[in-house]
């Protein structure tokens, strides 16, 4: 009798485990991510008299001294929402002038990035702002890449901006306590400067309650599984487990232009659509009074070379078929056709595109991604770009930028000099190609039934036991 009882108690607990699990699992439902991996938005640098440079992602966050004046700087980074528990900072600095290897302190900002953003007057106040307050950490930089593990201030303020924008101020303790007058010298900490590597700040993310909730699913449906005593409820959960093993993945498609050949030239305005996307030239005035428009795109053939050459321009060596040309500053925007969900990009493959000149610096381009929210707010990343004799590289996007749902992605380049100053707009030289555009995976809705179908099956099972 005793057994009897234990049994049913069993049973019982097991299904309100199950039961329990199961609602918790779909009432928190949401993907737990391991790492989030955070690119560098923008950066910028401001003297100890208030002057700021042109702050933005092709500038740089030099830090040191320089024909009596000593830089501070900053950088920004978009935090996806949610929690972390750790943070760690990566940087690839190189040095300028007579500096030695160099103590670079890490502060809290709390100047607002809004006006941070600004090309004016800012005031000593704000480069006080950046070397000063809350310490994140330090490390000693020269020319070698290092790792910064932030602390736990750092943490706080990370988790408490997550869903907007964090800010790192820099300083040179170093070259601070060093006279004005002695020999210029300081830290490019990234950017654009003397080096072209963005900082990734590496987040680890706390474990969603659905991870637990999941958990506590999974063991109550194996124990109740184990209590089933007819063998043919045995054989419907298998069935079941195996409708879920074999439910479709969801599809990741690739655009790669093949079937536009008959697009040609396009102006400021002109579009053509591809895998369920459509695709605009955008001609980018430089000012208010700038209403012209032109050639600011088309779709090029590998296989064609003198289609490049006679149009004055300087292709990747290694494209073998049709790819889309960003031409003349132009950009090209990227939405998605009715009905087709959100914009969300995984990889690509790109290169820049010259004139007709003969020699190209390592980094000849800066590719820009502009990915615009629903709500009017965008997240940005950059990748740099070689010569196009070297052709075609293959990029792929940040776990955070792969996460978001916009409502249409800007493609649109900076050219570079061989001093690494770049610039976009204005010039005409800003000019990309573009091809294998990798569509992040959208879990589809038979994924979302068979996982049903699997669970009810499962249920099925449970409760058709033998009578005790």
């Amino acid at each position: 009798m005793l057994d009897r009882e234990l049994k049913r108690a069993s049973v019982w607990l097991a299904r309100a485990g199950a039961a329990l699990g199961f609602s918790m699992g779909m009432m928190m439902a949401a993907p737990a991510h391991a790492e989030v991996t955070a690119i560098e938005q923008m950066q910028g640098w401001i003297t100890n008299f208030g002057m700021p440079n042109r702050p933005g992602p092709d500038s740089n966050n030099y830090t040191g001294n320089e024909t009596g004046r000593r830089f501070n700087s900053w950088a920004s980074f978009y935090i996806p929402a949610g929690q972390y528990a750790s943070a760690t900072l990566s940087l690839t600095p190189s040095f300028y002038g007579d500096a030695p290897p160099s103590v670079i302190g890490l502060f809290d900002v709390d100047t607002p990035y809004s006006t941070m953003q600004e090309d004016v007057f800012l005031g000593a106040g704000v480069y006080k702002d950046l070397g000063s307050g809350r310490q994140y950490g330090s490390a000693t930089l020269y020319d070698s890449p290092v790792t910064i593990t932030l602390n736990g201030r750092a943490l706080a303020d990370i988790n408490a901006k997550a869903g907007g924008y964090f800010l790192i101020g820099f300083t040179n303790q170093t070259m601070n306590a060093l006279p004005l007058t002695a020999p210029d010298g300081g830290i490019y900490i990234s950017g654009f400067g003397r080096n072209q590597n963005l900082m990734e700040l590496h987040l680890a993310a706390v474990p969603e309650p659905s991870t637990w909730a999941a958990m506590l699913a999974g063991l109550s449906l194996l124990l109740w599984r184990s209590r089933q005593l007819r063998r043919r409820s045995a054989l419907a959960a298998t069935a079941a487990l195996a409708a879920l093993a074999l439910a479709p993945a969801a599809q990741a498609d690739t655009i790669d232009f093949e079937h536009l050949s008959n697009v040609g030239w396009l102006n400021g305005g002109d579009g053509f659509s591809a895998g369920g996307y459509a695709f605009q030239a955008e001609y980018v005035p430089i000012d208010d009074q700038d209403t012209g428009n032109g050639l600011v795109g088309a779709l090029l053939d590998g296989g064609y070379a003198g289609l490049c050459t006679d149009g004055g321009l300087t292709c990747p060596t290694n494209a073998s078929g049709h790819y889309y040309g960003g031409l003349n500053d132009g950009q090209l925007n990227m939405t998605a056709a009715s009905g087709h969900g959100p914009v969300k990009l995984a990889a690509f493959d790109a290169s820049f595109i010259g004139g007709q000149q003969l020699v190209y610096p390592d980094v000849a381009g800066v590719l820009q991604l502009r990915g615009i929210r629903a709500n009017g707010t965008s997240f940005e990343e950059a990748y740099t770009l070689g010569a196009p004799v070297n052709g075609f590289a293959h990029y792929e996007t940040s776990a955070a930028f792969r996460a978001e749902d916009f409502v249409q992605i800007s493609f649109f380049a900076y050219s570079c000099d061989f001093e690494q100053n770049c610039v976009a707009f204005g010039s005409s030289a800003g000019q990309f190609g573009l091809d294998n555009l990798q569509i992040a995976a959208v879990p589809e809705p038979s994924t979302y039934l068979m996982l049903s179908l699997g669970l009810g099956l499962i249920t099925l099972a449970g409760v058709r036991r033998r009578a005790v």
